[in-house]
């Protein structure tokens, strides 16, 4: 009865709580904090730092490099919200949502969780100069972590830029991290695709599609069975089938399931980087920072022991964070096949998923342990996080 009540509770939140990041009381964002905090104050009390260095052989890049690289020399720091929410979407201090949040705030700014930069999907080179500048100089975030797959990655178009600041690093490599602007300190981003190979094919394929999708997407999706179909067509066939037979059918929660069963060794990995205070400040995406971020943030809150109510609290601020640029998700995913149910966060998946953890697992110790993840290091993670005082 304790667990209905407390799931009738956040689903009123979920679905009618305005959400104003710049709120002046907790209040507005949590019902009941009983402490008030400004959510950007952190922010605005960071010393102002020294513009960015652009060494003279970027002058010889393609114009559009160039008009990223000066508005990022020659603007001002962005401002908070002259950046959230306008041109950067579902970025959010992990903590937000949280009772810790406005009761340890010490706590604060270490680690991020965000959307890609051209979510809005109308991105102009300057604003997402903006963007690149409010992580480095505002937030000094020091590490990025992307977890699209390496199509989506090919596909954004800011990436390379992206790239020249915090440029991409090998885990456990001993090389140094190279940067081609002079003020570079160690940044460096690492790319962790959510969607494992173990994932698709015994997740996706093998558990979550039935014997005719299977063969649709061996065949390629033509029922005439021909062989010398072009490559390229026969990868949108199975990409039609793949969609159609195996990701609507399973749906968010069927989603995250295979990235708990089939996926845990990569989650491990992302989580020791994430956990990691040498990394911190440290921001996370995928594409609109909804699933597999929010997936990776549930088990990081967990890791910090916030309450399972206030950890689907936080996943549901996406459903606001995201309202602007739903039409865009939804755009892209009727193109790609996918159903709505792909467009937003649902606190069922998040309440579910959660149950999964529990029933299926024993609970985020065994989940972690199954992983490789031993009680010693999980403990070392939550002393780190006590401990630091950023």
């Amino acid at each position: 009865n304790n667990n209905n009540n407390n799931n009738n509770n956040h689903v009123s939140h979920g679905q009618q709580a305005p959400l104003d990041l710049f709120a002046d009381k907790a209040e507005d964002v949590i019902p009941g904090a009983n402490e008030a905090l400004p959510v950007t104050t952190d922010y605005h009390e960071r010393e102002e730092p020294t513009s960015i260095t652009i060494p003279k052989s970027k002058e010889s890049q393609i114009k559009e490099g160039l008009v990223l690289l000066q508005a990022m020399e020659t603007r001002p720091t962005p401002r908070p919200e002259d950046i959230i929410q306008k041109s950067l979407f579902n970025w959010r201090d992990i903590l937000l949502g949280t009772s810790r949040f406005y009761t340890s705030t010490n706590s604060h700014n270490r680690i991020f969780r965000t959307a890609c930069i051209p979510r809005r999907g109308d991105i102009t080179l300057e604003e997402a100069a903006n963007i690149i500048k409010f992580w480095v100089s505002r937030v000094k975030v020091k590490t990025m972590i992307d977890l699209r797959d390496k199509d989506e990655k090919l596909n954004d178009p800011f990436d390379g830029f992206v790239e020249d600041l915090y440029p991409t690093a090998e885990l456990d490599s001993e090389e140094p991290i190279i940067s081609s602007h002079l003020d570079n300190t160690n940044r460096k981003r690492y790319h962790l695709p959510m969607f494992t190979g173990s994932v698709k094919l015994r997740g996706f394929f093998w558990d979550g599609s039935d014997a005719s999708t299977k063969w649709g997407m061996i065949k390629g999706g033509d029922d005439s069975g021909t062989t010398n179909e072009a490559t390229a067509g026969w990868m949108t066939n199975v990409r039609t089938e793949f969609v159609k037979g195996a990701m609507n059918p399973l749906g968010l929660f069927g989603v995250n399931k295979c990235m708990l069963m089939y996926g845990g060794d990569q989650i491990v990995r992302i989580l020791r980087v994430a956990m990691d205070k040498s990394n911190w400040p440290l921001a996370y995406h995928c594409s609109s920072g909804k699933d597999r971020t929010g997936l990776l943030s549930m088990l990081i809150l967990l890791i910090l022991e916030v309450p399972e109510e206030e950890v689907v609290r936080n996943y549901m601020l996406s459903h606001e964070m995201l309202k602007e640029v739903r039409p865009v998700i939804e755009k892209e995913d009727a193109a790609k096949g996918l159903s709505r149910e792909f467009s937003d966060v649902q606190i069922e998946t998040g309440e579910r998923t959660l149950a999964l953890l529990r029933n299926q697992f024993g609970g985020l110790a065994k989940f972690l342990e199954a992983n490789g993840v031993s009680a010693a290091e999980l403990k070392y993670w939550r002393r780190n996080w006590r401990e630091v005082d950023m």
